[in-house]
């Protein structure tokens, strides 16, 4: 049995372990970082606590997935899911199913991820977690447009766009955009897709994002060449170098 004091000990070396793990993952020092995370769950563990034991693991989750090791990501999402569950965090169990599908989808495992997008979004309709549907919208809309049905993408894209706002979400706003041209592309209405290209690009550009802005000129000189537009291209490579500085 764990006495108060024994148990306020614990939970500030915790605590202070894993704020150490989050000081080196922000030098990029991941392999400390982990060893840090490891003794905060010792202490975690001791404790019982099933609310930082979720959180911790959930970290450790996304770190694995930003450091491009998947399958160690993928051994810890049951126990997190568990997790969320036992404490009723419905806002958690939400977005562990996004970040489990977003790294299925990279792996190519493409209807599990689905499937996964398909039990977030039925907790966040039901839970009513309004902050997390634009990333569900967006994630879902990926996922459709890789088994090619362009239709329900472009609805998902547009409920995202109603979330996003222009000025302060300016990338994902221009994201979105993007998407769209592509999806219209797709479905041979390249009016549509000129439109959403040339609202991507200059997007982009305005939030400062020259590179994806550049990107997204080569997708609509592509565009034009395959709608026999040659003309318009020689106007985009001169927007494309103004960008360039």
């Amino acid at each position: 049995m764990v006495s108060a004091e024994e148990r306020d000990s614990l939970l500030i070396k915790g605590e202070q372990e894993y704020d150490e793990a989050v000081h080196q993952l922000e030098r990029r020092e991941y392999e400390l970082a982990f060893k840090h995370f490891d003794l905060a769950e010792q202490a975690f563990r001791q404790l019982q606590d099933q609310h930082w034991l979720t959180f911790l693991y959930h970290e450790k989750f996304r770190i694995l997935k930003q450091t491009d090791k998947p399958q160690k990501a993928l051994e810890l999402v049951d126990s997190i899911i568990e997790g969320y569950l036992d404490t009723q965090n419905r806002h958690g169990l939400a977005l562990v199913h996004i970040h489990k599908a977003d790294l299925l989808g990279d792996k190519g495992d493409v209807e599990e991820a689905l499937a996964c997008l398909r039990t977030a979004e039925a907790i966040i309709e039901n839970e009513k977690i309004y902050d997390l549907k634009s990333y569900l919208y967006s994630s879902l809309a990926i996922v459709l447009m890789v088994i090619e049905d362009h239709l329900s993408a472009i609805d998902y894209l547009n409920q995202a766009m109603n979330i996003y706002s222009a000025e302060s979400d300016s990338a994902e706003f221009a994201w979105c955009l993007h998407q769209l041209g592509l999806c219209y592309q797709k479905l041979y209405d390249l009016n549509a897709a000129e439109r959403y290209l040339v609202g991507a690009y200059q997007s982009y550009f305005k939030a400062g994002d020259n590179e994806t802005g550049r990107e997204v000129i080569e997708d609509l000189k592509k565009l034009y060449i395959s709608s026999n537009q040659s003309n318009k291209i020689s106007e985009l490579e001169m927007i494309g170098k103004q960008k360039r500085f």
